[in-house]
């Protein structure tokens, strides 16, 4: 989901009588079980930032600590919405600034999470980065921070995570590239939220190699449309070929040069430039 539809799913839940705290928690000892699972009672920070992403970091904190896990939160301000205060108040651990917060071996990204549309301040990204790099598990929840949640942005030097942990539904940039590469393995939690959403996930095509009885037509037929500067559409193309088209086809404009090595001229796969 997007950003917009995951705040439209959220409101949807709202008006059907759960409130944000509640939410909330859900998704807090969603992701603490998860962390739990995954590491058990290893020392960890909790990056808690000011938004409901920051709130959703003092249940996690809370729920690990009852757990008997070492486990501090570390936050550059106080929260900034009545959810995440309520959460806050609930919090029964050690807090610190995120100046002053020291490393340890499990970091836990609630900073910011979906919506984020502009770089995160040098100064907090700064301690941000000592956090993660004194850390040998990393876990970013939602998203890590930096990311932008539709595109795939990075609006930050964002580094690669262990594990993230989408919260309701994936956004498009669990999956778009270069933000999925920080992601590290992805997992989600379910809080109830109903996905309605036109984005849709295509599986990997499945290439198989050609056998005697294929042609040109049987493998697939490629049509690139050159513009005015020619080179991508002829990588395009040959790349296309290389990738086991068996008829590649090029709409030209009237200056068009082709400039293919022969080496790429291959059994049942044809060469076309059209004006």
């Amino acid at each position: 989901m997007t950003a917009a539809e995951m705040k439209r799913a959220e409101q949807a839940l709202i008006d059907s009588g759960i409130s944000v705290e509640e939410l909330m928690r859900r998704a807090g000892q969603g992701v603490a079980q998860m962390i739990w699972r995954i590491a058990a009672d290893m020392p960890t920070v909790v990056l808690c930032g000011p938004g409901n992403n920051g709130g959703d970091g003092y249940v996690i904190a809370q729920w690990l600590l009852e757990k008997g896990v070492d486990v501090s939160v570390a936050a550059p301000l106080e929260p900034a919405t009545e959810a995440a205060r309520h959460a806050r108040s609930l919090w029964q651990g050690k807090a610190v600034s995120l100046h002053d917060a020291q490393p340890a071996a499990q970091f836990v990204d609630c900073l910011f999470g979906t919506g984020l549309t502009r770089a995160v301040g040098e100064d907090w990204f700064a301690d941000f980065t000592r956090l993660y790099a004194g850390a040998k598990r990393r876990v970013a929840i939602d998203l890590p921070s930096g990311v932008e949640s539709d595109h795939g942005t990075l609006l930050n030097d964002v580094p690669a995570f262990d594990t993230t942990i989408a919260l309701g539904a994936c956004k498009p940039s669990h999956y778009l590239e270069p933000a999925r590469s920080k992601m590290g393995d992805l997992v989600s939690i379910d809080i109830g939220i109903s996905a309605d959403s036109n984005l849709e996930i295509l599986p990997k095509p499945r290439i198989s190699g050609p056998t005697s009885r294929d042609h040109k037509y049987s493998r697939g037929l490629v049509a690139v449309v050159a513009g005015a500067m020619t080179g991508a559409a002829q990588l395009t193309a040959m790349a296309a070929q290389k990738a086991g088209a068996g008829y590649v086809k090029i709409l030209r404009p009237p200056a068009f040069h082709r400039r293919i090595p022969v080496s790429w001229s291959r059994p049942c796969r044809t060469w076309r430039i059209c004006s």
